[in-house]
């Protein structure tokens, strides 16, 4: 049953619980061309105790590995806004590209990834400084971006091009350029696959991790 609910802002869209799980944050997508928000909300009482403006357009949360900062992405305003967790304040925005549409962290690299589909870029960015570190240059058109669990390998899935790239957190390069036939768009991982599914296939694509890094070209299979 439904015990509360709780405001969160104006267009709620994107939520993330902290390691505690004593604050939920929601951020906002506000109105095309009008500043976004972040709102803390506490699990307990279910108030909201902070609303922190940020940039603008869609927003995707990412926390620090410490759980001390939370990084969101601001897809029309071309940045990454910077929140102290504890303060509930705004650090600082970063410029990414102009269009970033995914972020995630590495944790062997401790680096934040940061995708954007104009460009067909990803930005590695030093998460205590704020920093950029390296542009990894993709094609235009990428999706979502995620990183297996042993934080070893970035998994770019690009609809336009048909494609998914393969990044070595340890190198910040491109390791390989697997075409994904239906237009590749969703992301799953497990401790041995990532599996892809497209927007206009019934076939779910395995990319076996293990593969991965070599010579040869990575084990991928599908199913129904």
């Amino acid at each position: 049953k439904v015990e509360a609910t709780v405001p969160a802002g104006e267009s709620p869209t994107r939520l993330a619980l902290q390691a505690d799980e004593q604050v939920l944050w929601v951020a906002g997508d506000a109105a095309s061309g009008k500043q976004g928000a972040v709102t803390a909300i506490d699990v307990a009482t279910r108030q909201a105790l902070a609303s922190i403006p940020i940039g603008k357009g869609h927003h995707e949360l990412q926390f620090s590995d410490d759980g001390r900062v939370l990084f969101l992405t601001n897809r029309e305003s071309g940045t990454m806004s910077v929140i102290d967790v504890a303060e509930r304040t705004l650090l600082r925005e970063v410029p990414t590209g102009p269009v970033p549409i995914a972020l995630t962290l590495s944790p062997l690299s401790k680096s934040l990834y940061v995708a954007d589909g104009q460009t067909g870029e990803v930005t590695v960015h030093d998460p205590a400084a704020g920093t950029r570190l390296r542009t990894i240059v993709l094609k235009p058109g990428l999706g979502p971006l995620r990183f297996s669990p042993d934080g070893r390998w970035g998994i770019a899935v690009n609809p336009v091009a048909n494609e998914v790239f393969v990044i070595d957190a340890a190198t910040n390069a491109v390791a390989h350029r697997i075409p994904v036939d239906g237009k590749p768009f969703q992301i799953g991982m497990s401790s041995a696959f990532a599996y892809i599914r497209s927007l206009d296939s019934e076939r779910v694509s395995m990319i076996n991790l293990s593969t991965l890094g070599g010579s040869d070209k990575p084990a991928v299979n599908t199913f129904s």
